[in-house]
């Protein structure tokens, strides 16, 4: 929620409360090998960038690009050892 500065609320909910929500639950579905968890962890605007040939994937893509990789890689699990909010528009988890 915004905050005036008498720490009102408007309720309106930022990007970035929005990101530090959604997140976690992506890092879940990511180690439980579940596309669409994965998929439905990402707002609406949000997009998966490919490491492996930089395309970008919204919304099913990013369900079809999970389930590929889950299945090429079957032992995959994410840990977060630290977590960073880039600006209001990223999450980056090492």
């Amino acid at each position: 929620m915004r905050r005036d500065r008498r720490g009102q609320t408007d309720g309106a909910t930022t990007s970035q409360e929005r990101l530090l929500t959604h997140w976690p639950n992506n890092v879940v579905a990511w180690s439980n090998h579940d596309p669409a968890g994965i998929a439905g962890a990402f707002l609406p605007e949000g997009y998966l960038r490919s490491p492996a040939t930089g395309r970008l994937a919204r919304g099913e893509a990013i369900a079809q690009y999970a389930g590929g990789t889950c299945a090429a890689f079957p032992d995959f699990r994410l840990e977060i050892v630290q977590r960073n909010l880039i600006v209001d528009q990223a999450v980056i988890d090492e």
